[in-house]
């Protein structure tokens, strides 16, 4: 019995040690707003073509990613906690298969001449994987998926807008969730 009893205590141990993802950096949050904001400027004053934006946003997702998880990383090492957890590689599952989701809808899009609906889109299915991802750090971040889920969605119905839309919630939202993140997490 006691056998038992012990099996069951370092299972619970297991579960407490990664029941969750608990490490997000909010730096890597405020670098991919401006990162966001200087793209969007770049394409609002060079006045590039559509073609040229879909790949600078694909460009900036995968350069924030890359961020992202390099100071996450970085900083839960700094902190003396463990960075790599099963929550983790669910999130990276999920970023995989709603990665691969996006990529065939954005060529969808492209190809019937709905370039003006990709803000709307891309915002919908970043949304949709910061919601199911279930990052239980802060209600922050799970408030911030939903807030892109109805970005993305009005987006789509308002597309002659979805730029400004995804200017201000994928630049300055990144930004002031980063704030929160650093206020939390320090």
């Amino acid at each position: 019995m006691d056998k038992i009893q012990q099996q069951i205590e370092s299972l619970n141990t297991i579960i407490k040690k990664h029941g969750k993802y608990t490490q997000f950096s909010g730096l890597a949050c405020i670098i991919t707003g401006i990162l966001w904001l200087a793209n969007e400027g770049m394409h609002y004053y060079l006045n590039l073509t559509p073609n040229y934006r879909v790949m600078s946003w694909v460009a900036v997702a995968l350069l924030s990613i890359l961020i992202a998880s390099w100071l996450t990383v970085y900083e839960t090492h700094k902190k003396g906690k463990e960075a790599i957890n099963l929550p983790l590689f669910s999130v990276i599952d999920k970023l995989i298969i709603i990665g691969m989701t996006t990529s065939v809808l954005l060529y969808v899009f492209y190809r019937n001449e709905m370039v003006t609906h990709l803000p709307g889109l891309l915002m919908t299915m970043y949304g949709v994987l910061i919601v199911s991802a279930k990052l239980n750090i802060t209600k922050s971040i799970i408030i911030f998926g939903y807030i892109n889920l109805a970005a993305g969605f009005a987006g789509l119905i308002f597309p002659e807008y979805a730029l400004y839309i995804a200017a201000a919630i994928l630049g300055f939202g990144h930004i002031a969730l980063g704030i929160v993140l650093k206020l939390y997490n320090e």
